[in-house]
Parts: structure tokens; sequence; C-alpha cells
């Protein structure tokens, strides 16, 4: 071995010739012989030594000499097999009509010659000739004029050894000398309809080789197709910027082309243009042009960003992250079906028309966006985006930045399925205007964003509904549902809903599209949405929908049986205190299993902050309490409070059955201004499970100070009637289901609720007294609107 020393290089190198040996050289490939089991032992020489060239095993057997095969075949390798180096560079001399020249470079001492191979698709070849040793040229003759062809070589020896190809050089033949042919495939296409949003820009095509000169062209264009007007000579690109058209006119246009011989005059081509337009447009695949160069051809899925405080500009469109870490992953499979029954199908009729590709928001922490580029209102954005969760359903927010003030201008809501669902929203100043998609802590999908200059078209016609969801027995889980109307419609505020305890409705309408976001629907429930007049318009204000909109809700799951998730692990008794909070097994089950963990039935504590005997502190959205019960419970009592500064949404929640969807229906939904919290809530009485959980919860905490159920008579313990607040002046006495309330004012009015708060009747008292017939259960007596006693029967 030869030592270079201390020759070296202490800033890297670019190539290997840059290394004291001056790099590997060229590598070579060549011909192996035919080994037909792949043992590593030519067939040849297995058939000469009585071996199986289809059998691998043999190479390892032992031979009578005590050696294994593949070692006796590597002793009787005496010299190197038959080689031959492949030529190289191999290139176009001259180019004519009828044939063409070619050059190459031998890089073998040992061949007898070269054969030169031709095609006209680049897979079927033939012998084109044949030359002897050391010659590097030869001509092609017999060809036809302006063919393109497909050209290579290799090495042989009269011994039968051939070499490697060459790459294969594609080239054509020339024609007799001409103008340039006529241009062709102009875009806009022939009599295309364009918007007036964008200027245009002519595109063409135009085949002419460069044989007799290069090809200049000129274009010109105008309203009338016998009066063009010059815009442009001399253009070498084959493409031309004609700028801004004016709406209901027709266009015209050509291009000629020309070259050493001549002038070619092109087609008179034409367009019409209408008001409006595509202002911007992405498909995350193959739109814009700098997204198609950054991930149009991923083979995996492949992270935008991933961090905090972060941002990346692709596309003119701007991923961002606030002070929480954020991934955001360029998928690259589909998510898309154009079925309705499958994963990623549109969820409606109306919600169809997203493409494969999507970006998804992984991270489920807030400050995650999409900031999309700056265009000129009155515009329309259309959004297509995925729910990749089967459970529950997803919101993320529209907001809008104009004149540097940015304000949020819709919610969108994902139902609970694996659909794609589509938001349309209309921006209907004039001024310029940028879109930012917040995704809210959301995980969820886009497929497809498009910007359109909005030209709103007057309609007679009133506003009716082309397309809504089935609305019989929809999922109680908090929603929504979407419907789509046959023109542009704006929501006023106004509707009535008929919810009796703490459901609530939010309305938002945006281009053709309404949705009603829900949430705390009971189950088992028909619900009436009324418009008024005034309360949803179109666009102008002077058309309303007045009409009513009914859905139903469907009922709890079935019960759990033997041999389902968490069966067995229900509280055997009732009423039931989750105080002290530190115990892990205070319940009798009715499956005699034992609790050994704080994260588990019938006594769930997760809470992340401090869990002492008498509170546990909730500090993450991740924390909940969670309770599993045999036996009807009709009162959940709960002491909540809330320390903090930041936005709260904390949900109390029961199901008969929380493992199976829709699982979870919300009682009630609190936030920051409704704490503290002392309350008693009324239960279903199919209810089993309940749960309290803060899918919102930042710098703050809830301290849960009281978390009881009551038996089904509404007791917390053995009374049966308990006072809400001292009121001395009344008598209540209670004899086979009547009520009787004496010591009242004359004209009081006296009002029994549920602990929901919705009222079963009223009446206003005549002289002391008044009575009411009451079933069992548990309700609040209201004097003049003050709660006054809760009384269970």
């Amino acid at each position: 071995m030869k030592s270079f020393g201390k020759k070296g290089s202490t800033n890297g190198i670019s190539s290997e010739r840059d290394l004291p040996h001056g790099g590997t050289g060229t590598l070579y490939g060549g011909y192996k012989p035919l080994d037909t089991d792949g043992d590593g032992i030519p067939d040849e020489w297995e058939l000469a030594n009585g071996l199986n060239p289809n059998d691998p095993s043999d190479a390892v057997a032992i031979a009578d000499n005590g050696y294994a095969h593949i070692e006796n075949y590597s002793f009787s390798i005496t010299s190197a097999y038959p080689y031959i180096k492949n030529p190289s560079e191999l290139k176009v001399a001259a180019q004519e009509k009828e044939s063409i020249a070619l050059s190459w470079v031998d890089n073998a001492d040992n061949e007898s010659g070269f054969v030169i191979e031709i095609s006209t698709d680049n897979k079927t070849f033939t012998e084109a000739g044949r030359v002897a040793a050391n010659v590097t040229t030869h001509t092609v003759s017999g060809l036809i004029p302006e063919t393109v062809y497909y050209f290579r070589l290799k090495a042989y020896s009269d011994e039968g050894v051939n070499s490697l190809y060459t790459s294969t050089l594609t080239t054509e033949t020339i024609g007799d000398p001409s103008a340039p042919k006529l241009s062709e495939n102009p875009s806009p296409a022939v009599d295309a309809e364009v918007g007036t949003a964008n200027d245009v820009v002519f595109t063409w095509e135009n085949a002419t080789k460069p044989y007799y000169g290069k090809v200049t062209y000129a274009v010109y264009a105008g309203t009338s197709p016998d009066n063009l007007e010059p815009l442009a000579t001399g253009l070498t690109a084959t493409s031309y910027r004609y700028g801004s058209v004016e709406a209901d006119k027709t266009y015209y246009w050509r291009v000629d082309a020309t070259n050493d011989v001549g002038t070619t005059t092109g087609t008179v081509w034409s367009f019409t243009a209408f008001e409006g337009g595509i202002l911007f447009y992405t498909d995350f695949n193959t739109q814009p042009e700098d997204w198609k160069k950054a991930y149009g051809s991923i083979s995996g899925n492949t992270n935008i960003i991933n961090g905090k405080n972060t941002s990346k500009t692709v596309g003119g469109m701007k991923f961002g992250a606030g002070g929480n870490t954020i991934r955001v992953v360029a998928m690259s499979a589909a998510n898309n079906s154009s079925d309705m029954s499958k994963d990623y199908g549109p969820a409606t009729e109306a919600d169809a028309g997203a493409t494969d590709r999507c970006v998804q928001f992984y991270s489920t922490a807030s400050g995650g966006y999409l900031q999309l580029p700056e265009v000129e209102g009155p515009c329309m954005i259309t959004i297509w985006a995925g729910n990749p969760d089967d459970k529950k359903s997803k919101t993320f927010k529209l907001n809008t930045i104009v004149d540097g003030a940015e304000s949020n201008v819709a919610s969108f809501t994902l139902g609970n399925k694996k659909r794609i669902y589509k938001f349309q929203y209309v921006y209907m100043g004039g001024s310029k205007v940028t879109f930012k998609i917040d995704a809210n802590a959301a995980k969820f999908n886009i497929n497809d964003i498009r910007i359109d200059q909005y030209i709103p078209e007057p309609t007679e016609e009133p506003i009716t509904l082309v397309s809504s969801p089935e609305t019989e027995s929809i999922s109680y889980a908090d929603g929504s549902i979407s419907f789509t109307f046959n023109q542009i419609v704006a929501y006023h505020g106004g509707a009535t809903f008929n919810g009796e305890q703490y459901e609530k409705v939010n309305i938002s309408a945006s281009g053709a599209s309404m949705t009603i976001n829900y949430s705390a629907l009971d189950v088992n429930t028909e619900y009436t949405v009324s418009f008024p007049e005034g309360a949803l318009t179109d666009y102008t204000g002077t058309k309303s929908f007045v009409d009513e909109i009914t859905f139903s809700t469907c009922d709890f799951p079935a019960a759990k049986s033997e041999g389902d998730t968490h069966y067995g692990k229900a509280a055997a008794s009732l009423p039931l205190d989750f105080a002290p909070f530190t115990d892990v097994a205070p319940f009798e089950t009715v499956g005699g299993l034992v609790q050994t963990a704080q994260n588990d039935y019938p006594h769930w504590v997760q809470a992340s902050g401090e869990i002492g005997e008498s509170a546990a502190v909730m500090t993450s959205t991740s924390d909940k309490i969670m309770a599993y019960f045999d036996g009807r419970s009709s009162i959940l009592d709960l002491g909540l409070d809330y320390s903090g500064e930041g936005k709260v949404e904390l949900k109390i929640q029961e199901s008969r059955n929380c493992d199976i969807a829709p699982g979870w229906r919300t009682v009630r939904v609190l936030t920051e201004k409704d704490f503290p919290f002392d309350e008693e809530l009324y239960l279903n009485s199919e209810t089993r499970f309940v749960k309290i959980s803060a899918p919102t919860l930042s710098a703050g905490n809830i301290t849960v100070g009281k978390f009881r159920l009551s038996d089904a008579e509404g007791r917390f313990d053995t009374s049966g009637l308990s006072q809400v607040r001292t009121v001395p002046v009344l008598s209540i006495s209670v004899q086979q289901g009547v009520v009787t309330v004496a010591g009242l004012t004359e004209g009081e009015v006296v009002r029994v609720v549920t602990l929901a708060g919705s009222t079963l009747c009223e009446q206003v008292a005549v002289g002391d007294t008044v009575s009411f017939s009451l079933s069992a259960g548990a309700y609040l007596l209201m004097v003049d609107g003050h709660s006054s006693v809760k009384l269970v029967l």
C-alpha cells in the first residue's frame, strides 16, 4: 500500500478528484455469467460439476474434498471473466434530412467492433450498422425527414462477449427549408370564457425546429377580428401578458411565427370576458406552482412546520404557529372519495368538489394558522375541509385582515364523521383583504381553497332550500348541520329555537350555505328553528326566508352488556360523593371489581393539578372527572370555581354508554362568566355515566370542590325536603302527589320547574294557598321568580 502522508483538505471536498490519489476514476459495468438460482455459481460451472443450476442450496453443500461447492468454484477462478468496457458519450455529429451522423468515445482495447442500434419508439431497437474496432463515428442513412429517432451503441468481441449499452440518444432528422409551422393550442382556448378578476396571459405552442434560424413571434389582438392591433414582435417565448379585459366583450388574437425562411400568419382565436374570476386557488398538489415544486412529488407525509413561534411561506400561503408547538403536514396520499358513504367522501351532495391531496393541522394546541395571499374584494372564499375523526366534531375559524385589523368573521364546524365538508364566506368590502384560517386547536384536513371575485347575480326567485342533511334522529353529540339555498344568503339574527333546558344553537350563513351549530341537545327530542321576516335574507336584504327547520335527535346507545369495555365497574349503590377525591376505590362495584388507579371507573379523578381530599384541581384540557353507576341517579350536584384570566369551556356530560357513538351528551356548557358554579343538574333517567371536562382551558385552573350524585329520588341523604333558601312565611305539605303551598300573598306567582330549568306549571295565588299535582321526581318551587324550595317526591 502507498501512503499519501499528511496530504488532504480541512475545508471539505466537492469531488473525489480532489482527493490526494485523484479519486477512483470511471467505473464500468459488465454482464455476469448466467446464474439461474442466484447462488453465486455460474450455471456453466454447475453443469460441468454435476450440480443443479436451479437449486441454490447446493452452493453450500460439502463436496467430496471437504469444501463447499462455492469454495471449489472460487478456487477454479484463475483469470478475469471476459469483459469489454462499454463506449460512452454518444453524440450527434450532423443532422440531415435522411441521415444522422453519430460519434462516441471508445473506452476498450479488446473489442472486435461496435453495433449501432436504432428505434422510433424507444422500446424496440434494431441493428442500424456495424463498424470495426477503434472506429468512433458512423452515419445512419435511409431515414425519414423530420422524424424522431433513438440510438444506442455497444462494443462486441468475436468470442461472443458484449459490453453494456451506452445511454440512449434522442435526436431527429431535419426537413426542407420552410417558414415556421402554424402555432397551436392557444390559451385562452378557442371561444373560452375568461374572468375579469385577473390579467389575461396568452400562451401557445409551435412545433417548428430551429434548423433554419431562431423562431420569433409577433402578437396581435383587439375586439375586431378584422382590425387586430400589433402588441409585440420578436418574442422568443411562447407567452405574452395581455393584461386586463372588460366584461361582456369578445376579444380576438393571433400569433405570427417567423424564421430565416419566412413568416407564417397565425389563426385568429377568440374568447369572451365575464365579470368575476378566480383570484387564488390551491389543491395542495399542483397549484400554486411553488407548492408543486416543494410538495407535489413527495412520497410520504412531510412536515411543513413543526415547532412554536415559527412560520413558512409556500406559494404565497403562510403556515404559522404561536407559543405552542404546531405541526402542519403535507399529506402524500389521497384523502378524498367521490362516494358519500366512504371515508373522506362528501358529507352531502353540496359538499362535493374536493381534490385528492390535502394538508393536515395535526397538533391540537392553539395558535396554528394558514394565512392566504391578499386579494381584492368583494370576493368569496370556498374551503373544502375533512374531519379525520369519526367520533367528534371539529370547529375551525376564519378571520379577515383588512387595513391591518384582524377580525373573526366565521366559524366552520366539521360534523362527527370522517367526511369532507364545504364552507363558504363572502367578503362584501371593496378593499383588499387577507383571509386567515385559525385551526382553533383542532386536528383536521384542508383539501382545497378557492377565492373568487364575487359578483352577485340578482334573481327574482324566492329563497328556497336546495340541499339539506338527514334531520331525523341526528346525533345528540355537540355538532352542526348545514343547509344549502338556491342563492347567496345572510343571517342577521332573530331566529328562535325551542330548546327547554340548556340547549344552545349558533346560526351562521356564508355564500349559499347556512350552518346551525348546536350543543347540549337532549336525546329523543324534536327541535325547531324558526326564521321570522328579516332573520335570513338574500345578500341585498330585500327577500327573507320565512320558514321553520325541524330536526330530531337519536337515543342513547345501548347500555353496557357483559364483555363490553368497563363492564362490571359500575358503582353498586347511590347516592355517591366523590370526596375525598384522593380515594382510589371508595365505591363497591356491581361486578366486584376493585378500582386500582385514579384514572378508572367508577371513581375516575384525572386532574393535572393538586388532588386533595376536599378538592381536585383541573389545569389541562385532558383532565376529567367521571363516574359510572348502576341504577338511576336523578341529580348531579357540582361545586366548581375558576381562577385565571383565560378562556374556559367546561362541559358537563352524561351517557348511557359513553364507549359507543354518539357517546357523551352535553348537559350544560360553562364559560368563565359562569363561575363560581354551585348548582344541581337533572340527569336523564337512562344515564349511567357522567363526566366533567374542559375542552378549552387557558391560563387558569378549575377547582372541583363538590361532585355528588343523588339516588333515583333525588336524595343525597335520607331527607325528602331540603331548603334552597329560607322562606319562613311558607308552609309546604305533600300528600299523595299533591303539593300545597300556604302562607302566600295574594297575586304572588308560583312556578314549578325541573332542575334543568323548564317550567312544568304556574299559578297565581288567589288568597294565600296554591296546590299542584306532581309525579315522582325532583323540582324547584319558585315564588315570583326566586328559587325557594327544592322538593323531591
